[in-house]
């Protein structure tokens, strides 16, 4: 019998291989023949978008059903050295059969604008251009944000389809690395330190304390720290890179990705 992936362009691992490598980054499949499976499908684009959140702080996405309108996703970035978060704000109704800009401005708010306008003078970080046609139905977002935040000589290997095509924005990401959601772990990869790249390799899960707010982060000796909430962050060099939040029964109920304060720093010029 033909399998699948007899018939795609690209090649990918075995399928044993291709679950081990995704189970590694905190994403589990669905198991086989499990019925239904709706619970554990939408886990699995959890992980996904999870495994990569602080990526998509900025970016621009469709905010309607009927297409007409769009909105800009919250997150951590740093602006001019200033940790900051970007509070989305109402969706934004584009002019019909025109093209939007759409940016960051000095003082961290979203600004739009017809592209007969041109930019703005002002600094600015531009974040997408939006093309909407006669019937106020938008036909296309362009991602403009790696002008700024792939800002560097660094080349990143996209590979193995959907998740290793952001491997890169996974590295040091943490996720729940049980069934019983009780403990987390990082994610390992390369990055760099101080100007020498360093890889981090996973250690053990950690294991929160029930009833507490968890810090996690980077020390500047690459290892991984973490500490509740009441202790503060380190006094010394450190890199956040996410609080987790544990409910009294010692189960994991939220995990906010504070990496984006670090690896998305740029200044508005």
């Amino acid at each position: 019998m033909q399998s699948i992936s007899d018939n795609q362009e690209f090649g990918y691992p075995a399928l044993a291989a291709l679950i081990d490598e995704l189970r590694s980054l905190g994403i589990e499949t669905i198991p086989e023949g499990m019925t239904p499976h709706s619970q554990a499908r939408w886990e699995m684009i959890w992980g996904v978008v999870n495994a990569c959140r602080w990526a998509m702080t900025l970016g621009i996405y469709i905010a309607d059903g009927s297409k007409t309108t769009f909105a800009v996703r919250g997150g951590w970035y740093t602006l001019d050295g200033t940790p900051t978060e970007y509070v989305p704000g109402e969706p934004i109704d584009p002019v019909d059969n025109d093209t939007t800009y759409v940016w960051l401005d000095a003082d961290g708010q979203v600004g739009s604008g017809v592209d007969g306008d041109g930019w703005p003078v002002d600094p600015h970080i531009k974040l997408a251009e939006v093309d909407v046609d006669e019937d106020g139905v938008i036909t296309a977002i362009r991602d403009l944000r790696g002008i700024a935040f792939l800002n560097s000589q660094a080349r990143w290997e996209m590979i193995w389809g959907v998740v290793n095509a952001c491997r890169w924005a996974m590295t040091l990401g943490i996720y729940i690395a049980d069934g019983s959601k009780t403990t987390f772990a990082v994610r390992g990869g390369w990055y760099t330190l101080d100007g020498t790249p360093t890889e981090y390799v996973p250690g053990e899960p950690i294991d929160p304390v029930d009833n507490d707010t968890t810090y996690v982060w980077l020390d500047a000796d690459g290892q991984v720290g973490s500490g509740v909430d009441g202790d503060g962050w380190p006094v010394d060099p450190h890199i956040k890179l996410a609080e987790v939040d544990v409910d009294e029964d010692g189960v994991i109920t939220a995990i906010r990705d504070l990496r984006g304060i670090a690896f998305l720093n740029f200044n508005i010029e």
